[in-house]
């Protein structure tokens, strides 16, 4: 199978780029980026590696663009295939701008339940990184305990991975999953509910999660 051309293009590209940072002196460097900033970190050299400097670089480019293209692209068809939700949408973002040419700051975007709302139903729907990103406990077996009280032991040393695809997709927590619900995340009032937030998994969970989640 053929790698993407997109994955191919960044294979050859970044690097290029990572060459010319680490070949570039820092007081020649005008608007300084990822790679400038960890060559001039306190980390150890082995943290400044072409390699490392090339994974951190693909990283941000991919979750910088093509994750949030995909996101804008699947709130943009279902917001344009359903007026009533754009109007509510619009009528929300009505409120906070007064001044086309003064758009709000991101702290009073952060507080529109509805626009955040969709933000959440669209990443939901995009899935971030489907694969099953594993984990593993070499010294310990694990107890599993289900919703029915029945527990399950996994042995040591066992591969331990979940799909964010299948987790967005169990009805039993998003009714209706393939549909586009933006109310999913707003409780009867309208204000946002945090409850499911505990089942996504677009920017995975943990310490090694997503740093596009901020």
């Amino acid at each position: 199978m053929e790698e993407p051309p997109l994955n191919t293009g960044l294979q050859v590209i970044i690097p290029q780029l990572v060459y010319e940072s680490v070949d570039t002196e820092s007081d020649k460097v005008v608007h300084p980026n990822i790679v400038d900033a960890l060559l001039e970190s306190d980390g150890p050299p082995r943290e400044k590696s072409i390699e490392r400097l090339t994974g951190e670089a693909v990283a941000v480019v991919l979750g910088g663009t093509h994750s949030i293209s995909t996101v804008l692209s699947i709130a943009t068809f279902h917001l344009l295939r359903d007026t009533e939700r754009l109007d509510r949408l619009r009528r929300e973002l009505r409120s906070v701008v007064r001044d086309e040419t003064a758009l709000p700051r991101w702290s009073t975007l952060e507080q529109l339940p509805y626009l955040n709302a969709i933000i959440q139903e669209a990443l939901r729907l995009m899935h971030g990184v489907a694969s099953r990103i594993t984990l593993v406990a070499p010294d310990e077996d694990l107890v599993y305990v289900a919703t029915d009280d029945s527990s399950h032991v996994i042995p040591r040393s066992s591969s331990i991975g979940m799909s964010s695809y299948m987790i967005h997709n169990d009805s039993k927590l998003y009714p209706d999953p393939t549909a586009f619900l933006p109310e999913r995340w707003l409780d009867e009032n309208g204000t946002r509910d945090r409850e499911l937030d505990k089942y996504m998994m677009s920017f995975s969970k943990g310490p090694r999660q997503c740093v596009g989640m901020q």
